[in-house]
């Protein structure tokens, strides 16, 4: 097994990420309590401040900063913390179970949910055995937009819910990325490579942005 191969297995040590499922009406008819939606923001409340740093180097050498620098990702060599760390995204490959009131939209989204999360369950797999395709590390990029994308629908309105789920997209995004740069910097990886590992967990900072401050920050 090659340096590469290596360091992946390191960083994304064989788990499953997934998602689990909201309560709407069970099968029975019953209406449970309705989840706490964000309160407005009173008058007079400072805009939170703005992260400060080189948002658009000029070069790939320097880091682009993160809007949530608190959220770190663990030791390479303690790739055992991810589950503790990110208890959302290592769970049962059935994150969402389609639920009796669930209608076609709903269950659409949980389809694609459960294919995207056991899309990473067997390229984690293949990690685990030594056998993938460096052609495939793009996929987990997608997956882990995939999920983070379904997982924002099925849960909007619901802050407090949706929140734990995006802080654990954010890590892991961080978490690519580091590979990517150190593959980069090895020489192993492209600069589209990393560009594509940024990007990822951009994205998923802005939701989580979006998330947390709904009243500023959501444009």
């Amino acid at each position: 097994m090659d340096i590469t191969k290596r360091n992946l297995i390191v960083i994304v040590s064989a788990g499953l990420l997934g998602l689990t499922g909201v309560a709407t009406i069970d099968a029975h008819g019953t209406q449970p309590v309705p989840p706490e939606k964000a309160q407005p923001t009173p008058p007079g409340t400072p805009k939170p401040k703005s992260a400060e740093g080189d948002w658009t180097p000029s070069n790939m050498e320097t880091p682009v900063p993160s809007a949530f620098p608190e959220i770190k990702a663990p030791d390479p060599q303690k790739s055992n913390a991810l589950p503790t760390l990110c208890p959302h995204l290592f769970k049962d490959p059935n994150p969402a179970p389609v639920e009796a009131a669930d209608d076609t939209y709903r269950r659409l989204l949980k389809a694609r949910l459960h294919q995207a999360v056991r899309s990473n369950y067997l390229f984690h797999a293949r990690i685990g055995i030594g056998q993938f395709s460096e052609a495939e590390y793009y996929n987990a990029f997608v997956c882990l937009d995939e999920m983070r994308s379904v997982a924002t629908e099925l849960w909007a309105g619901d802050a407090k819910t949706l929140i734990p789920w995006l802080e654990e997209f954010v890590l892991m995004g961080k978490e690519w990325e580091r590979f990517a740069e150190t593959r980069y910097r090895s020489g192993a990886g492209t600069p589209q490579e990393l560009s594509t590992a940024r990007r990822c967990r951009l994205r998923a900072e802005e939701s989580l942005w979006k998330a947390k401050n709904p009243k500023v920050g959501g444009r």
